[in-house]
C-alpha cells in the first residue's frame, strides 16, 4: 500500500519509469482530514499517467457510524480519481464489532468497482440500492 504522504516528486519520478509493469496502486484515506493530501497524491499519480483503473484507495468506514459522512468521503475519493474500497472499522477487543444490515449493504456497495461506477455515474444515494429482486436499482 502506498501512503499518500509518501507520494512526492522522487516517488513519482521513479514509479513513472515502471508504470507499464504496475497493475495497481493502493492508497488509504481513512478520515476527512486526510482528503486534501490524498487528493494531491492522486493528482500527482494521474499526471504521471495512472488512472482510476490503477489507483485504488482503502477507506475506513463505520468509525462514527455515520453512513452519510462515510459516503461523502467515498464519493470524494472517487471524484479525485481513485477507486474507493470501503473497509469496516473493527475494534481490537475481544468483542466483535457488530454493524446493522444497512451498514453491511452500504459496504457491499462500496467494495464492488462495477457497482461503485454505476452508483457514481447515476448520481444515486447508497439507500437507492437494494438486493436483486427487490424494489430499487438491483445492484447487489
Amino acid at each position: 500500500m502506498c501512503r499518500h504522504y509518501l507520494v512526492d516528486e522522487y516517488f513519482i519520478e521513479n514509479i513513472s519509469r515502471i508504470r507499464a509493469n504496475i497493475k495497481e496502486l493502493w492508497l488509504s484515506c481513512d478520515t476527512d482530514q486526510a482528503l486534501p493530501k490524498f487528493k494531491v497524491a492522486v493528482k500527482k499519480l494521474t499526471n504521471a499517467g495512472f488512472n482510476r483503473n490503477k489507483i485504488s484507495c482503502y477507506a475506513l468506514v463505520g468509525v462514527g457510524k455515520d453512513m452519510e459522512k462515510d459516503e461523502a468521503r467515498l464519493r470524494e475519493i472517487y471524484n479525485a480519481g481513485a477507486m474507493p474500497y470501503a473497509m469496516l472499522y473493527r475494534d481490537f477487543s475481544d468483542t466483535k464489532t457488530v454493524y446493522n444490515k444497512d451498514y453491511e449493504r452500504f459496504v457491499r456497495q462500496w467494495i464492488r468497482p462495477a457497482a461503485i461506477k454505476a452508483h457514481m455515474e447515476k448520481g444515486t444515494h447508497y439507500r437507492d440500492f437494494t438486493a436483486i429482486g427487490k424494489q430499487g436499482c438491483g445492484v447487489y
